[in-house]
């Protein structure tokens, strides 16, 4: 685990911590509070029997009424667990029956014997309450002091303090980041094509043995994106991430050695790193492969197989497999030649914006294999194909205005098309406007 990790479980559990002693406090200052009035009843109940006592030495009239007080002192400290027992509470109301019988007289007129069990009951009350005053809270609070938890969260404060200011030095530190962060960061970036925000965060979790990380960079090297283009660079962070299993960088290297680039031309390196990814369901190694099966590069020629391959890649979606799956039921390789099953992958390539098979459409509709013959058509498909620099959509869009085929006719818009495609060395254009003494 990082210490990033590590600084954030720490930080929690001092939190944690915190919010205890937080806890602990409010029940201190409710206990404080309760013994404050507790105290405050225990003195008015003492208050309230030493006037009484006065008041029947005196031989004064007392209000009887007074004497809830003494109830409700017993009922608070009922509530906060110092429970009055049974034979004080009885003997208190009794004693309240008696009184409310003498008190209705003047106390004076009371009898020696009346005076003295008056007195006996004044002295067993006051006692009780003295104790319960003295002694019950100050227990409760010996083990939990006000000074002691404040001490201890003025020093969980600090702590927090300190480990939030770590916390916030890690997190601008990359290093102490995890890959998953790392990546997290550089995708965005690569998404947006802020390509030297995602080398720098790549190349860290590259270091740390990231395979995701390892593949993009040695994209970034590739292409020379945020990066100088460095083909070596390139096939050594490809070989790190294959070698972890990452079939887009098994596909990625396969390319480098299909196309000589860093290293040595090998077909059959190819086709060995092409068939790993394959195997994972890599739909651009097995579109790769299955070139490599149609022209017998680095295996034998396999029409079969070709096809196969082919057919795993278009059912995901890939574009040029696709394309390449129409060519070969157009031909009849490895499958029964069937110009609408061609039509049918070609459309689904060009709906993706493939410009082959757009051209390839294109051709269908203006020889009315596959679908009717439709020149309106062919020319909308060529024209989006020579729209992304396709040389034979170009041509081919020439003669359509050069003949007025789909298009009114215009030769100024065909010799446009022919140097379109010519300047991309394309014969038939070069051909076409050398006939109409064009140059190129």
């Amino acid at each position: 685990m990082s210490d990033i990790y590590e600084l954030r479980n720490c930080l929690a559990a001092k939190q944690n911590e915190l919010d205890k002693a937080s806890h602990e406090m409010e029940d201190v200052k409710r206990i404080i509070e309760k013994q404050g009035e507790i105290c405050r009843k225990v003195d008015t109940f003492k208050q309230l029997v030493n006037s009484l006592a006065n008041s029947m030495n005196k031989g004064e009239y007392y209000d009887i009424t007074r004497f809830s007080d003494m109830e409700s002192c017993i009922q608070i400290l009922n509530e906060s667990g110092q429970y009055v027992p049974d034979s004080a509470m009885t003997e208190f109301k009794d004693s309240c029956v008696f009184l409310d019988g003498i008190i209705k007289i003047k106390l004076k007129s009371c009898s020696d014997i009346e005076r003295l069990k008056f007195m006996q009951l004044q002295g067993k009350m006051s006692t009780f309450f003295s104790n319960a005053h003295e002694s019950h809270y100050k227990e409760k609070l010996s083990d939990l002091t006000l000074d002691a938890l404040m001490n201890k969260m003025r020093a969980l404060n600090a702590d927090i303090a300190s480990l939030t200011e770590k916390l916030r030095a890690a997190e601008n530190d990359p290093a102490q980041k995890d890959a998953s962060e790392l990546n997290k960061i550089a995708d965005e970036a690569f998404d947006i094509k802020d390509y030297t925000t995602a080398f720098k965060y790549y190349r860290i979790a590259a270091e740390k043995g990231d395979a995701h990380a390892q593949f993009r960079l040695g994209k970034l090297y590739d292409e020379g994106w945020g990066v100088r283009l460095d083909y070596l660079n390139a096939i050594r962070y490809y070989r790190l991430a294959a070698d972890q299993g990452e079939a887009r960088a098994q596909c990625n290297l396969g390319c480098m050695y299909e196309d000589g680039r860093g290293v040595r031309q090998d077909y059959q390196e190819a086709v060995r790193l092409y068939r790993l990814a394959a195997d994972q369901g890599n739909a651009p190694a097995q579109y790769n492969l299955a070139r490599l099966y149609q022209h017998g590069q680095g295996v034998g020629q396999n029409y079969y197989d070709a096809v196969r391959l082919y057919r795993r890649a278009a059912d995901q979606g890939y574009a040029s497999a696709q394309c390449d799956l129409g060519t070969m039921y157009e031909n009849g390789r490895g499958v029964r030649q069937d110009y609408q099953e061609a039509v049918r992958y070609y459309r689904l390539a060009a709906d993706q914006g493939n410009a082959t098979a757009q051209f390839n459409l294109g051709l269908s509709y203006a020889n009315g294999r596959g679908v009717r013959q439709d020149y309106q058509e062919a020319a909308r498909y060529y024209r989006l194909a020579a729209d992304q620099g396709n040389a034979s959509a170009q041509c081919n869009l020439g003669v359509m205005y050069a003949e007025g085929w789909g298009v009114r006719q215009d030769e100024q818009e065909a010799v446009r098309y022919y140097r379109l495609a010519a300047n991309q060395g394309f014969q038939l254009a070069i051909d076409n406007l050398k006939s109409r003494g064009e140059s190129w």
